[in-house]
């Protein structure tokens, strides 16, 4: 059985005590994107948040893009008062990232930022920054549901300060031939760092197609473990009553999660050691 303390261990050296009640000193944002629509990034995206709140208190769950989502419809939080993106306003490209935190609804403890778009949604390209990087100020750990949006790294990348955020990335692949033919095209076209690995799924309405290793041998990326649904978990999403995963999804986040941090510290290790080569010259 697999130890949770190497995720406590390798979150441990990327986050330091925070200087304020809601300032948090280094966050590690993990984006989690599919090259096909409907396999289940949000959920996905919500089991690792509750896995990274075993750890620490400083979660949140965010909805990539304000046209779309509604995390907390499918959590079953739609009831709960807090912030949605469409009251969100930062004109002057600034926002209190204290007043952030305290005011995003919570759910099993994880802070919320959901799209509402039939409320309205922000337009400007600054407003979103500044929502980006008063997040990463707020929180520790931030999973970002990207949906098939590769792009998402830009905001967070231009939002937050390179030197204490710290992004990764994880494809949730359907074991299909055309998602891994899609896959191979965003890989082709990739302006920021390749995905850390990719989470294994079945396609939709049907079986494998492709087994893991050749998925791994094509794509020239690891599988940091495989998601098997359970079919009342995707009836209770699309109902809208909330997500209650069995204790073998859990696991199987926890396992993924720590492969995410531990990929993360190691970058950061070597990162490190040629800032000081740099400096050394």
């Amino acid at each position: 059985m697999r130890t949770q303390q190497p995720l406590w261990r390798a979150h441990a050296q990327l986050t330091t005590p925070p200087a304020s009640p809601h300032e948090a000193q280094h966050t590690v944002c993990i984006l989690v994107s599919s090259p096909c629509g409907g396999v289940g990034t949000s959920t996905f995206a919500a089991l690792l948040a509750l896995a990274a709140r075993q750890f620490t208190s400083s979660v949140a769950l965010v909805d990539r893009d304000p046209r779309n989502g509604g995390l907390d419809v499918l959590l079953g939080i739609e009831q709960e008062k807090g912030l949605r993106w469409s009251g969100l306003e930062a004109p002057l490209g600034t926002l209190d990232y204290q007043a952030l935190a305290v005011q995003l609804p919570r759910w099993k403890s994880v802070a919320v930022l959901s799209a509402d778009p039939w409320n309205g949604v922000i337009e400007n390209p600054w407003e979103k920054e500044a929502v980006y990087a008063a997040l990463t100020r707020a929180f520790s750990v931030l999973i970002i549901d990207a949906g098939t949006a590769h792009e998402a790294p830009v905001l967070v990348r231009n939002a937050g300060d390179e030197a204490r955020v710290s992004i990764t990335r994880v494809e949730l692949l359907p074991l299909s031939i055309l998602a891994c033919a899609r896959m191979r095209g965003v890989l082709a076209h990739e302006k920021f760092s390749p995905p850390a690995g990719f989470v294994a799924c079945s396609p939709r309405g049907g079986s494998a197609q492709v087994n893991v290793k050749d998925a791994e041998e094509w794509l020239a990326l690891p599988c940091l473990g495989k998601l098997n649904w359970e079919a009342k978990i995707s009836r209770n999403m699309q109902r809208g009553t909330g997500l209650h995963p069995s204790a073998c999804l859990q696991q199987m986040a926890c396992a993924v999660l720590e492969a995410l941090l531990e990929g993360v510290r190691r970058r950061g290790l070597v990162e490190e050691k040629a800032g000081e080569q740099d400096a050394a010259q």
